[in-house]
């Protein structure tokens, strides 16, 4: 019984986890390159992912990767 309650505690924290993930991704700068940016061979027009652990170039930059929000 106490293997099964850890590993349900253990697939729970991470099933609740991942989704924050994206959260801690770092924030596009709220400029106009980046504002215009709709797809991710847009970004990759620019930026060099292939040397970053655990990014993948066949997915959406702009899934994680917000822009910062501007406050007056």
């Amino acid at each position: 019984m106490k293997v099964f309650l850890a590993i349900s505690c253990a697939v729970l924290t991470f099933v609740g986890c991942s989704p924050l993930i994206p959260v801690y991704a770092p924030r596009r700068d709220n400029n106009e390159y980046h504002r215009l940016a709709t797809t991710p061979q847009d970004c990759l027009g620019c930026h060099d992912v292939s040397g970053i652990r655990k990014h993948d170039e066949t997915k959406n930059c702009l899934r994680c990767h917000r822009l910062n929000e501007v406050y007056p």
